[in-house]
């Protein structure tokens, strides 16, 4: 029987940080997903929804991982979502964008801690 162990990432670097509208991050979500479908889910914590990118799993990539237990992003895209719903739906392709409540995520709520007080002078303005 083989041994399980837990090993969280010690490190995360995201290359770019991208603010949208809900509007835009739902239109960006639902590229490339044929009308009436599910796209990918976006994670939703207090009151932001993230979505991310990272690099494809080059030997370079997959060596950084497992070496230095470190993950790149190319991106990071916010957009402001007061309340949290389940599922948001575009307007004009009618996709499906199912949102996860990522409250219990470590990894989320890392995430957008680190968002909110890094570019706090950035969202001042941005209604949620």
């Amino acid at each position: 029987m083989p041994t399980f162990e837990y090993r969280p990432w010690k490190r995360i670097v995201v290359h770019e940080v991208l603010i949208f509208s809900l509007e835009e991050i739902l239109k960006l979500a639902a590229m490339n997903t044929p009308m009436g479908s599910t796209a990918k889910p976006l994670r939703w914590y207090k009151g932001w929804v993230v979505g991310s990118e990272g690099f494809p799993s080059t030997s370079h990539v997959i060596r950084e991982q497992i070496i230095n237990d470190t993950v790149h992003w190319e991106f990071a895209l916010f957009a402001p979502l007061k309340e949290y719903k389940a599922f948001l739906t575009t307007q004009e392709g009618k996709v499906t964008v199912p949102i996860i409540d990522s409250t219990d995520n470590e990894i989320t709520k890392g995430l957008i801690d680190w968002f909110l007080e890094t570019f706090k002078d950035k969202i001042k303005g941005i209604q949620k």
